[in-house]
């Protein structure tokens, strides 16, 4: 389940990649969702055991932070536009 919840935080980051260029906010949120998912997908794999799965967890949430303050930062954006 945790491995979805990386993979679908992965897939919803890349979606966004046109966006990066237009702010560095946004670049920035969007770096840290991506070097999150990645490493979310990592962990389990590298550090093994019940302890991957808490690692997961915590790399996830700020992915999904991340995630969150691109959103805001693109909506904004476009706000400003109109």
């Amino acid at each position: 389940m945790f491995v979805m919840g990386a993979v679908i935080l992965l897939g919803a980051t890349l979606l966004f990649t046109k966006h990066v260029k237009h702010s560095k906010m946004f670049a920035f949120f969007y770096a840290i969702s991506l070097a999150s998912a990645s490493a979310a997908l990592a962990s389990p794999f590298m550090i093994g055991g019940w302890e991957g799965i808490g690692v997961m967890m915590i790399i996830s949430f700020i992915g999904f932070a991340a995630l969150v303050g691109m959103f805001i930062v693109l909506s904004a954006s476009q706000r400003r536009n109109m």
